[in-house]
């Protein structure tokens, strides 16, 4: 027994971490004087710091084999073997490395950041979340630093692939808390959250708008700022999701696609809850958010690690009020009970959705588009003299070539439709919806046969059957929008600038009418092998079935009365 008990506490010490004695080695007098010219900035404490370790250290006589030391790779030695306070890192900063990394077990050396911000004098463009934990650390006077008038995001389009907006954060009005409610299935049934960015329009002269005004219509230039699971399929993995097999980014979409995925798509009601920053508060916030959007890769848990989650680790970073707020301060797992204390805090407007038809009004608020849908079916359903469908779902699962058969073959409907602008603009409503589900159903599909992108042989064979104007088209609408779902997300350390981004391949328009009937055709003649064909046929079905609806789409829009010259 004695024995055994032995052997389990020697078990219990070698799974303990251990610390890790940074072990000194001499430096020559000549590798500090030249670092230490460098450092005529650095605070006094930290200078002085520096300094003890470095006099400990220097020796006139140093072997041969030892390499002489030199910029950051001596000072982050000095800095890794001190044990001065003022050269080791606080609890804080291993909270703040997990907000801009994601990981938890320090991934970022205090060694090496403290030695960026030292050395790196544009450090606070680059990497304003960590400039900013020194500077309150080091009760650093904070001096007018010249960056770049525009923060990158890379926007993430599950149809077209992706593009870089550059965002300059004066241009930024307002930041607002967004909040999609409960969707139908389990990753959704608590809602979503994450951060809006309400840009301004460049042309200061808009329309003669109010500057406010001009703002708030400017949706197809807002951004939403997320977390997310990056997913290498079209639709989330519940069990994956659970079991912490996906990792989360804070990524970038257009707030328009946002709307049309959750409002319309999704049948989900969408508010836009400002929150209370200052003009200096909010442009720091939109930087902040940039370096962490570049840089943040950490673990996605359904229960744990989720969007709201991790968005309230964010804020209490950016916004450190929070930590005082009496309505933020639980800790929130479920995101709608994160926007619903949000909605009492004074940290935020709450009083712009007292009223919903005036929050809706005013752009805060943006209701389920379900009850047109529903209304439309129940109009056209009535106005039909024989319909084959029911309800919504049961005229999705016409194909579109038989719903306008159907149409067409009800001479009375069709003429009516040709003098009711109503009917009309109800049927071509439905259209607009099966559209949208053709498009979400050719991406999924798209991404399960090309989910292993490794396979270039698989690619090679289908560029090798298709001129150069077709692979081009191939590639931007179907086959690049794919690896943006399922390739790895490129991380950066901080806000890139313009020469960092590698250029994006120009991009054809995909949802033209021209270019969907030409992707059409294209899927159409490529000729896969046997044992891949019926997947693969699935692809070009999805793709017929959306090419087919948009042509409903603009039949139907012939149909309406031309505007008299």
């Amino acid at each position: 027994m004695k024995r055994l008990i032995i052997i389990i506490t020697l078990l219990l010490a070698g799974c303990a971490q251990q610390s890790v004695q940074q072990v000194s080695k001499p430096i020559s007098a000549n590798d500090w004087q030249l670092l230490e010219a460098q450092l005529s900035a650095v605070p006094a404490d930290v200078h002085r710091a520096i300094e003890q370790e470095a006099q400990t250290r220097i020796s006139q006589t140093i072997s041969p084999e030892r390499q002489s030391l030199s910029g950051k790779k001596l000072l982050v030695e000095l800095i890794q073997s001190a044990d001065n306070p003022v050269l080791v890192a606080d609890e804080s900063f291993y909270q703040l490395d997990e907000v801009v990394s994601g990981s938890e077990q320090g991934a970022s050396s205090f060694a090496e950041v403290l030695s960026d911000y030292l050395l790196q004098p544009d450090f606070a463009c680059r990497q304003p979340v960590f400039a900013r934990y020194f500077q309150q650390r080091y009760q650093v006077q904070v001096t007018a630093l010249k960056c770049q008038d525009k923060v990158p995001f890379f926007v993430v389009d599950r149809y077209k692939g992706g593009k870089i907006a550059w965002v300059a954060p004066e241009q930024v009005s307002e930041i607002h808390l967004l909040f999609a409610g409960e969707g139908k299935n389990l990753s959704s049934s608590f809602g979503h959250v994450a951060l809006r960015l309400v840009i301004c329009p460049e042309d200061e002269s808009e329309k003669g708008l109010p500057e406010k005004e001009s703002c708030d219509t400017n949706v197809f230039e807002h951004l939403v700022l997320g977390y997310m699971a990056h997913i290498d399929e079209f639709e989330l993995d519940t069990v994956k999701a659970l079991s912490g097999q996906y990792n989360a980014y804070l990524f970038a979409f257009p707030f328009i696609d946002a709307y049309r995925d959750y409002a319309i798509s999704e049948f989900r009601e969408v508010y836009s809850l400002p929150l209370n920053l200052d003009k200096h508060q909010s442009e720091q916030m939109v930087r902040e958010l940039a370096d962490i959007h570049w840089r943040y890769s950490g673990e996605y848990r359904f229960f744990s690690k989720n969007c709201a989650s991790l968005l309230q680790q964010n804020l209490r970073s950016l916004m450190p009020q929070i930590n005082t707020d009496e309505a933020l301060n639980e800790d929130f797992i479920r995101p709608d009970k994160l926007f619903a204390a949000a909605r009492t805090s004074p940290l935020a407007q709450g009083d712009k959705l007292n009223s919903l038809e005036t929050a809706e009004q005013q752009g805060y608020y943006f209701s389920s588009t379900e009850s047109f849908y529903s209304d439309a079916v129940d109009l056209v359903n009535e106005a039909m003299s024989y319909p084959a469908f029911s309800d919504m779902e049961s005229y999705l699962s016409i194909s579109p070539e038989q719903r306008m058969k159907n149409i067409k073959r009800d001479y009375r409907y069709y003429s009516r439709l040709k003098n009711d602008k109503f009917l009309l603009n109800g049927q071509i409503l439905l259209e607009e919806l099966a559209f949208v589900r053709a498009e979400r159903r050719m991406m999924a599909e798209g991404t399960r046969y090309f989910k292993h992108l490794d396979d270039q042989a698989r690619i090679d064979q289908i560029h090798g059957q298709l001129n150069p104007e077709q692979n081009k088209l191939f590639d931007a609408c179907l086959l690049r929008p794919v690896k943006q779902l399922t390739q790895p997300v490129v991380r950066l350390p901080g806000i890139p600038e313009h020469a960092d981004i590698p250029e994006l391949p120009s991009t054809p328009r995909c949802k033209s009418y021209e270019a969907r009937k030409q992707l059409v055709g294209i899927l159409s003649v490529i000729n896969i092998g046997e044992q891949e064909k019926s997947q693969w046929l699935r692809v070009v079905a999805a793709t017929q079935q959306m090419n087919a609806t948009m042509n409903n789409i603009l039949e139907l829009n012939q149909l309406k009365p031309k505007a008299r010259r």
